[in-house]
């Protein structure tokens, strides 16, 4: 009996653990675990306006554990990197470009997903979450990138069978045009006006959601649309990491010189006004506050100032258009 049974094992490996049953398991070798089943993770976008599949072109996940150090008492929190994935968009399942994820061992887990990290944003120290930081190449706050850049997080348990998991994703950088209504303002011989942004949103702070408060940026690089009969700038745009209230983005419009002198030494005439603080002000019919947090701010990518420049270049009043739809701010303090 044993013979056959040692013949059967070898053409039929399952008989030997039935033999081990039958004779006793005492001898018998440990069984291999059985393999992790690997699963889905499908992505969506906060802003439902924007379509995720068009905007993907590669991205990484990074799975961390969950042996940070609280911000409250007896949350989870991210810790150390776990592992690393990288995706690009022709390994993607076509219908709807989910990521297929295997390898990790059943668990729960911080993941976040890193999309279109490239020459004009670049992503480093990941080793922990306390300390992965995404920022602008070049400390340029205007980037026009080939595909958005976008971010997202979530808790995911592993369960060791397949299963399907969701990541809602940021678009990190915002479009800002600038319009301007000019109420007898006139331009001096020899000036122009000019727009730049000066802020603090040239990087991302994963553990803290903020910017690093010394890193400060700006930008002139502003695309114009120029009235031929009045030489005046009807608008200006351009392409910004995004607004948020724990960041300070502080908008320019200023009188220069054509030639890029300035008489007597002197600085020239400037306004400005914090564009998220404007945002924060701007209510519905009902006087709710439709802006006034960043989760609020995080569902729309496009923002549209419209400024009523007096003669005396002072600011008459300032409206907002979000997405391309239109509400009054508040007041300005100038």
């Amino acid at each position: 009996m044993k013979w056959l049974l040692r013949i059967l094992s070898f053409l039929f490996p399952v008989v030997t653990a039935l033999s081990c049953i039958r004779e006793g398991i005492e001898n018998c070798p440990p069984l291999p675990p059985p393999p992790t089943a690997g699963f889905w993770i499908t992505f969506d976008m906060l802003n439902q306006a924007l379509e995720y599949t068009q905007e993907v072109q590669h991205f990484g996940l990074l799975f961390y554990d969950l042996t940070g150090t609280p911000v409250r008492s007896g949350e989870s929190f991210p810790g150390g990197l776990v592992t690393g994935l990288q995706y690009t968009a022709d390994k993607l399942r076509p219908e709807d470009m989910a990521a297929w994820v295997e390898g990790i061992d059943p668990g729960d887990y911080h993941v976040l997903a890193i999309f279109n990290s490239d020459d004009n944003t670049q992503t480093s120290d990941y080793d922990d979450y306390s300390t992965i930081i995404t920022h602008l190449v070049g400390d340029s706050l205007n980037f026009r990138p080939p595909a958005d850049f976008l971010t997202g997080e979530a808790l995911i348990t592993v369960t060791g069978r397949e299963q399907v998991e969701t990541i809602s994703l940021l678009r990190h950088n915002n479009d800002i045009t600038l319009n301007i209504v000019y109420d007898g303002y006139e331009l001096q011989s020899g000036m122009a006006l000019d727009a730049r942004i000066y802020g603090n949103n040239g990087a991302f702070d994963y553990s803290e959601h903020a910017t690093p408060e010394d890193l400060y940026v700006q930008s002139y690089d502003w695309a114009q649309q120029i009235d031929s009969e009045t030489n005046l700038p009807l608008n200006f745009s351009l392409t910004t990491m995004r607004l948020c209230h724990q960041r300070q983005v502080i908008l320019y419009l200023e009188e220069v010189s054509v030639d890029g002198t300035r008489a007597g030494g002197e600085e020239p005439r400037s306004l400005w006004i914090d564009l998220a603080a404007e945002l924060a002000k701007v209510t519905d019919k009902a006087g709710n506050l439709l802006f006034d947090t960043d989760e609020k701010l995080e569902m729309y990518n496009a923002f549209e100032f419209e400024l009523t420049l007096a003669a005396d270049f002072t600011i008459v009043s300032v409206s907002v258009s979000v997405d391309n739809w239109d509400h009054s701010g508040g007041e300005i303090e100038l």
